[in-house]
């Protein structure tokens, strides 16, 4: 469990490749975050996959776009509470989440390899 600033915390699974986030005062999870390739939707959609998720779901509206931390060029997608961050023509991360917060740390989440 890592604490971070401003009532945040995270616990880090590094062999699943997955990070959950808290916040103090709220119950449960505010957001959990993946980049495995293995964790995939129904219809194979997740870290590593092409980009053309948009024709497997063409409801999910894009809420984010920008330079991500890593310096790449990053925009997410928002699918009900998934929401899939895009770099490169590649999905790199997946998280569930309802929050504008959860955006955020999908997009500070390491990216699939």
């Amino acid at each position: 469990m890592e604490f971070l600033e401003n009532g945040y915390s995270r616990m880090t699974f590094t062999k699943r490749r997955v990070y959950v986030y808290y916040h103090k005062g709220t119950a449960g999870a505010i957001a959990i975050v993946t980049w495995h390739k293995r964790y995939k939707t129904p219809e194979h959609v997740g870290p590593c996959s092409p980009a053309d998720m948009l024709a497997t779901y063409p409801t999910a509206k894009k809420v984010y776009s920008s330079g991500a931390p890593s310096g790449n060029n990053a925009t997410v997608y928002r699918l009900k509470q998934l929401l899939f961050e895009v770099q490169k023509k590649h999905i790199v991360a997946v998280a569930l989440g309802p929050s504008r917060r959860a955006v955020f740390l999908t997009t500070t989440a390491p990216t699939c390899s």
